[in-house]
């Protein structure tokens, strides 16, 4: 018996042995989805080159107390993993570290237009020539300069736009908001001050830890994530697929089922468990700098894809049929009346979206990627026409 055993640990041993070497000769091999639960300087290392990482990115100091935020270095290059047609694999920034064409105006100031935003303002998956802003200047004859950032909220846009939108005296400032997560972004920001950052949210948290070996050894690394991965896989997740429905045919969304915290959020919000005033502040601030630095303040709202073609929408989940459209009913409601509370010009994109949506069905003339979920390059264009619309009358 002890001699089966001493030959299963061999083999089990030699197995490990072997998967470890194959890994650090082939660590492609590792699939995406595992590497965000490996050991950060690992992930690092591994992700150089196929991910953008920290290395990527210069750290931006906060004056409101909220948790660490980077932006991207000077000439950052980063690249997307998404295949739909139309998708630019890998951008690159400008010598700030922002999405704007090599050509535009951002070392000038004064300028005339600058917006602030998250991934549907930043060149996700397109051009930055091909971003709503950048056609906002060729339609407009406007100087416009693209502070977008993804992954951040209401109260991080304005981190972004004291320290690299002040310098340049914008006449107008457009705050674009997004109805997928710049409430959960909120609750995140506001849910960090409260615990004085005891702990990042954003990280998955570990309950043991392996010293030495869990920081260098790959199968580790693997096995412990993959079980991670599946704990975090939860049974009950949402089901946020959806198809969009034309005459010609139905086509897919989401397949991959990303962002299912916004179906949990819609849920609380719809439920009474989360309020817009989350929000609230973050608004409040943006008027403020409007009358200190003497621009004129613009709040943009973009809706998520399901909103823009919400007659063609056919969700795999039912009962999302009655929560999302409520969810984006409310959050427009909210912006529009403090907008109105604080003197802040609201230009609600929803209609224009909508109102070009159901003309165009084909992969190459969606207003939104099918897997990545952002305004396609038609869809920058439709948000610049609209956008052009308003500020024509405001900057003079």
């Amino acid at each position: 018996m002890k001699r089966v055993v001493l030959l299963i640990a061999a083999n089990l041993l030699i197995t490990l042995l072997l998967l470890e070497i194959g890994l650090r000769l082939f660590p492609r091999l590792i699939p995406h989805q595992l590497l965000f639960y490996f050991e950060p300087v690992l992930r690092g290392q591994l992700a150089e080159g196929r991910f953008p990482t920290i290395n990527d990115t210069v750290a931006l100091d906060r004056d409101d107390g909220g948790f660490p935020l980077r932006i991207w270095k000077p000439f950052a290059r980063v690249r997307h993993n998404y295949k739909d047609p139309g998708t630019v694999e890998i951008v690159t920034m400008d010598q700030f570290g922002f999405c704007n064409p090599p050509e535009s105006a951002n070392a000038r100031a004064p300028i005339d237009i600058i917006s602030i935003g998250d991934s549907l303002t930043w060149c996700t998956t397109v051009d930055p020539k091909d971003t709503w802003t950048a056609k906002l200047s060729d339609l407009s004859h406007l100087s416009t300069y693209n502070l977008g950032m993804g992954g951040v909220g209401l109260y991080e846009y304005l981190q972004i736009y004291k320290r690299y939108g002040r310098p340049r005296a914008p006449k107008l400032v457009i705050m674009n908001v997004a109805e997928t997560n710049d409430l959960r972004d909120a609750v995140r920001y506001q849910d960090y001050r409260k615990h004085l950052g005891e702990k990042d949210s954003t990280q998955p948290q570990r309950s043991i830890s392996l010293g030495a070996i869990y920081r260098d050894s790959y199968v580790v690394n693997l096995l412990w994530s993959t079980a991670t991965y599946l704990k975090m896989s939860r049974a009950d997740e949402p089901n946020f697929r959806y198809q969009l429905v034309f005459p010609e045919g139905a086509v897919p969304f989401n397949l991959q089922n990303h962002d299912t915290d916004e179906v949990e959020n819609a849920r609380k919000l719809v439920g009474g468990e989360l309020y817009m005033d989350v929000l609230g502040e973050a608004i409040e601030e943006f008027a403020r700098l409007a009358k200190q630095d003497s621009f004129t303040p613009v709040l943009s709202y973009t809706p998520s894809a399901y909103t823009a073609y919400a007659s063609q929408v056919a969700f795999e989940d039912a009962t999302l049929k009655t929560v999302l459209p409520r969810f984006s009913q409310e959050q427009r409601a909210y912006y529009k009346a403090k907008s109105q509370e604080l003197g802040i010009t609201f230009v609600d994109l929803t209609p224009a979206l909508q109102a070009v949506a159901p003309k165009y069905n084909t992969p190459e003339r969606l207003l939104y990627f099918q897997s990545d979920l952002h305004l396609t390059q038609f869809g920058h264009q439709v948000v610049a026409e609209k956008l052009r619309d308003v500020v024509s009358t405001l900057v003079r």
